[in-house]
C-alpha cells in the first residue's frame, strides 16, 4: 500500500515525496491498511487473555486471590465512598458563584453588565 501511495505521488508531482511528505504518506499507509490495526476485541476475551497471561507468570490460586482481593476492594471503596453513583449534572463546581469581595477590597473581576 506504501508503494502505491509514493508512486502516485511521483506520477502526480512528477518528482520523488520529501521527508516530511514520505513520514505523511507513511502514517496515511498505515492508518489505511487494516493489516496494520489490531482487531477489536471483546471485553470478556481480553480479560481472558489476562487471565491466561497472569496465570502462566505466576499460579492459579495467586490470580484468584489477587482478583477476589480487588474485587472485594472495589465493593468496599464504592459502598464507603459512593463511587458507583453516576457524577452529578453539570459537573464540579457548576452553578457556584465567587465569593464577594470585602466591602471596599479591590478585585480583579470585571462588575457584570446590568440588565
Amino acid at each position: 500500500m506504501m508503494d502505491d501511495l509514493f508512486d502516485g505521488f511521483r506520477r502526480r508531482h512528477g518528482r520523488e515525496p520529501d521527508a516530511p511528505t514520505r513520514t505523511r504518506l507513511q502514517g496515511r499507509a498505515t492508518f489505511d491498511d487494516p493489516s496494520c490495526q489490531a482487531r477489536a476485541r471483546s471485553l470478556d476475551e481480553l480479560l481472558a487473555t489476562w487471565r491466561r497471561r497472569a496465570i502462566a507468570v505466576t499460579d492459579r490460586p495467586t490470580v484468584d486471590n489477587l482478583l477476589a482481593t480487588a474485587q472485594a476492594a472495589a465493593r468496599n471503596r464504592s459502598a464507603v465512598t459512593g463511587l458507583d453513583r453516576p457524577p452529578r449534572r453539570g459537573g464540579p463546581g457548576r452553578g457556584r458563584r465567587a465569593p464577594a469581595p470585602a466591602s471596599g477590597a479591590a478585585t480583579s473581576w470585571p462588575k457584570p453588565a446590568a440588565t
